[in-house]
This record gives C-alpha cells, sequence and structure tokens, in this order.
C-alpha cells in the first residue's frame, strides 16, 4: 500500500478511477466550511400590544438601507414572525396594524438570527373635517314650509295637504 501525501488516505493500488476520487473527495471537504460561510442572516421577533397581549395580523417589513430591498412577515397566532435569508447589512423594520403604531427600529443583519421586538401603542383618533363654501353651493328655502300631515279624512288616500307645520318641520 502507498500512501496519498495529500490527505493522508491509503490507496491500495494505483487505479485512476481511485486516484481521482480521492481527488474529488479533499476537494470538496475544503469547499464546505466555505458554503456554510453564508452571511444571509434572518429577522425574528414577537409584536404585542402596551398590556403584553400578542397580535396577530401585523404587518412587519425590514428595509436594507443601502439597497432599498423590503421584504415583509405576517405575525403569526402567536404574534411572532420571521424574515429569513436576508442580505448583510443594516435594516429599518417597521411595523402596520390599523389603529395602533409603534417607531421604526434599526437593526443589522450579520449573518445570524437578530430579534427585533415590538409593543405597539394605540393611536389617537384623529378626524378633520373641511368645509369649504361655494356661491353656487348655496340654497333658499321657502320661508313657509309646506308638509303631508297625517289625517284622518274622507279622501282616498287618507292624506290632505295641510299648510301647518309638522312636528319634523318645526324649527
Amino acid at each position: 500500500m502507498r500512501s496519498s501525501g495529500r490527505c493522508g488516505v491509503r490507496v491500495a493500488a494505483d487505479n485512476g478511477f481511485r486516484t481521482a476520487g480521492v481527488g474529488v473527495l479533499c476537494l470538496l471537504v475544503g469547499v464546505g466550511p466555505a458554503v456554510a460561510q453564508d452571511d444571509a442572516g434572518s429577522i425574528w421577533g414577537i409584536v404585542s400590544d402596551q398590556v403584553g397581549g400578542l397580535l396577530p395580523g401585523v404587518t412587519v417589513t425590514a428595509q436594507h438601507a443601502a439597497t432599498g430591498l423590503a421584504r415583509s412577515a405576517v405575525t403569526s397566532e402567536d404574534g411572532d414572525y420571521e424574515i429569513a435569508r436576508l442580505p448583510a447589512g443594516d435594516y429599518e423594520v417597521s411595523v402596520f396594524l390599523p389603529g395602533f403604531r409603534a417607531d421604526p427600529t434599526a437593526a443589522r443583519v450579520e449573518g445570524a438570527e437578530t430579534v427585533v421586538d415590538f409593543t405597539l401603542t394605540i393611536a389617537p383618533l384623529a378626524e378633520t373635517v373641511t368645509v369649504t363654501r361655494s356661491e353656487q353651493g348655496w340654497t333658499t328655502w321657502p320661508t313657509r314650509w309646506q308638509c303631508w300631515v297625517p289625517r284622518r279624512s274622507a279622501s282616498p288616500s287618507g292624506r290632505r295637504r295641510s299648510t301647518r307645520r309638522c312636528a319634523a318641520c318645526r324649527a
């Protein structure tokens, strides 16, 4: 038996196939750690409200600061989320759920899991009413209102036109 000096594997005969197989094996053993050094990572966490209740259905978005790449996930019934396989870099993570608010959070992904939890607060209700005036929009109503007031009468319809004001028109 003779030893091939590279990997320390002993080969019984100088067969071309065996030598090629040992060379490929040595090559694959050296490439394995290089493939495992992928710099993609993930961002995960839990979204809850002010009293600690878990919030399902929240949209969580992570946007890469340099490239603008945005990836989103929706929280599960347990309020947790995961955005996987993100390229390494700085991200701005934000959440959206109608009626709630939270400030965006900065996160750095460096080939591992990054935890970003959110606590949402109830957003203040704001309603804006805008009134505009237009000269063509004004309507003048007659000064004397005439309504149909139900009365018992001999008429077939049972109603008579009356000049007195009904309860809805009294102002």
